[in-house]
């Protein structure tokens, strides 16, 4: 790393605010913006510089961490950072976002001299606070080699292919944990509507081939009524699915489990839903499509409540 090498941020949410202390634990000097300012300010206490307009964070390079594409295309050419770049630099957008639209991002920021990677994670804000995220990389892949240093500060990142790349396998991941997080909770509705204990289904499942971190993490919380959010809210990774239903349709794919499972997480976002953890909770939406029966229980009298 060059000593005190400058890192531009944008974004300091929940994962940005995590990924940034994480930089600056490694030596980095970090630039930060966010639109709502207090969010960097744990960052700031630990040695972060606050900008107030994306432009300023222009640096060798610059993370992005936004909710989504639209956004991020906002911050880049309406807000300025991409024409405050200069030539060499590299954007790395670690938001989770639009595989389009990162590409048409990549191309644009070329004509600039900027290079960009595409650069989703995997797992949550502990994981970032410590560095041990999963990177999925798309893009350039002498840009890859150039910005490894960085993003291997940040986690464990693997280079997929060109522009895109990397969101596609964000995708992926959704799809599939999409579809075990459905798997779990109607697993486990199924056990408990046949009389076995969900805390002791979900213990007797590890070791064998239904094992896994859904199970041990998200159906134990589910086995214990604990919805209490972890993860990303809800309406975010419904955003996530819909993202992958966009790419079926472009690539005329159709997809049985994708189709059955994407109706239940957008009833479960909907209104205060929205806002709840997107994994131990679809437990609930399960129960609601079977009433009478709740995990958690081994009578058919138990009711689940909303």
């Amino acid at each position: 790393m060059q000593e005190r090498q400058t890192v531009g941020f944008v974004g300091a949410g929940t994962m940005g605010g995590a990924m940034a202390l994480r930089l600056l634990d490694a030596g980095y000097r970090v630039r930060v913006h966010d639109r709502v300012p207090a969010r960097a300010n744990q960052a700031v206490a630990h040695g972060a510089v606050a900008v107030p307009d994306p432009g300023a964070v222009a640096s060798d390079v610059v993370i992005m961490m936004l909710p989504d594409s639209r956004v991020t295309r906002r911050v880049l050419f309406e807000a300025g950072l991409a024409d405050a770049m200069a030539g060499g630099s590299t954007i790395v957008d670690m938001s989770s976002g639009d595989p389009g639209l990162v590409r048409e991002h990549a191309n644009w920021l070329a004509t600039r001299g900027v290079g960009q990677l595409d650069a989703p994670v995997s797992q949550g804000q502990a994981e970032a606070r410590a560095g041990t995220l999963r990177i999925m990389v798309g893009g350039d892949e002498k840009e890859f080699d150039r910005r490894r240093s960085v993003l291997s500060c940040l986690g464990d990142p693997y280079y997929l292919g060109p522009s895109g790349s990397g969101q596609v396998a964000k995708l992926v991941n959704q799809l599939i944990l999409a579809v075990t997080v459905g798997a779990v909770a109607e697993g486990l509705l199924f056990g408990a509507a046949a009389g076995v204990e969900a805390r002791q289904l979900v213990a007797a499942l590890q070791g064998g081939y239904a094992d896994g971190p859904v199970l041990r993490d998200h159906g134990r919380r589910m086995s214990q009524r604990d919805f209490e959010r972890v993860g990303g809210p809800s309406h975010l990774f419904l955003k996530d699915l819909e993202g992958v239903r966009s790419e079926l349709n472009r690539l005329g794919l159709r997809l049985g489990l994708v189709e059955t499972v994407l109706p239940m997480f957008t009833a479960l976002a909907e209104g205060r839903g929205g806002l709840l953890d997107h994994q131990a909770s679809l437990v609930r939406q399960v129960e609601r499509m079977n009433p009478g029966f709740q995990v958690g229980s081994t009578s058919h009298d138990e009711v689940a409540t909303s």
